[in-house]
């Protein structure tokens, strides 16, 4: 294993020299931030999806894109990834003015580059985003059975299956998301209202893993197009993909459905959810640095 660590103005002078070179993506982890910094940094971020996530006493201004902030009683993280270099220690994105920054050795990180830096940012953006994820989705789960009037485990397979119907099923429809096999397709149809035309009952699934949905096309009526409706009637997933799902939901609400899916994309996530690992905590193998 080969880690560089990284003292006071060492931190500042790779991350402005790596984050206008990136390619695939940004993550921005830091418990505090000040809006100086911030703003060099947006002023150097090259058209790559990123992220940034601050406490939620950290008042920065609201001019800058793709900010989140995090319940400050929870969240205290240091974690920041470009492309596939990860660098985690105790280095917040504030230079602080009253220190130089060469008089700053007693921050230090630690700096590694490894091919799993996706497993290591999804599991913190899962782990840290946790209660906030929960807290949408639970929202909408209610807000579901209060306005169909159905029961909490038809809300619950009626939103996660509409959030993978919305947004996933076009860009997966011949993988599964989850384990990446084939998915088998089977339709059915019956006799509509509307004459001449028919019903379409389809449903996807996988024979590799617990991946199913079921949903059922109303037929297209040329009258009133508007009226052409399609219905999740059955969803079943993994409890792994169920969290991709509601991280979605939640980023779509704070930083914009488009930007979130560009963040997800980035990660190559899709027909690997089955094969991260959010309880790993240890990594071997990684690549060396070029000092």
């Amino acid at each position: 294993m080969s880690i560089e660590l990284l003292y006071g103005r060492e931190f500042w002078d790779f991350i402005e020299c790596a984050i206008p070179k990136a390619r695939k993506h940004v993550f921005l982890l830091s418990a505090y931030a000040r809006n100086d910094d911030i703003s060099h940094i947006f002023r150097i971020m090259p058209r790559v999806p990123n992220l940034l996530l601050v406490r939620d006493d950290c008042k920065l201004d609201n001019k800058f894109p793709n900010l989140i902030y995090v319940d400050k009683r929870i969240y205290h993280a240091k974690i920041y990834v470009i492309d596939d270099e990860v660098i985690i220690g105790s280095q917040n994105l504030n230079k602080v003015t009253r220190v130089s920054l060469d008089s700053k050795v007693g921050e230090v990180s630690v700096k590694f580059k490894t091919d799993e830096s996706t497993n290591i940012i999804y599991q913190a953006l899962i782990i840290i985003l946790k209660q906030e994820y929960e807290y949408y989705f639970e929202r909408e789960v209610d807000d579901v059975i209060t306005h169909y009037e159905i029961n909490e485990r038809d809300a619950r397979i009626h939103v996660a299956g509409n959030i993978y119907l919305k947004e996933f099923r076009d860009k997966s429809l011949s993988i599964c998301p989850c384990c990446g096999s084939k998915i088998q397709i089977a339709v059915q149809y019956s006799d509509s209202q509307i004459e001449g035309e028919e019903d379409e009952e389809a449903k996807f699934y996988c024979n590799s893993c617990t991946f199913f949905i079921e949903i059922y096309k109303y037929a297209y009526c040329y009258d009133r197009p508007w009226e052409r409706t399609e219905q999740v009637l059955n969803f079943r997933c993994s409890p792994d993909f169920q969290l991709f799902l509601k991280l979605h939901f939640y980023l779509s609400i704070k930083i914009g459905r488009n930007k979130s899916l560009e963040l997800l994309k980035s990660l190559n996530l899709l027909g690997s959810i089955q094969y991260l690992d959010l309880n790993k905590r240890s990594y071997n193998g990684l690549k060396g640095m070029k000092l």
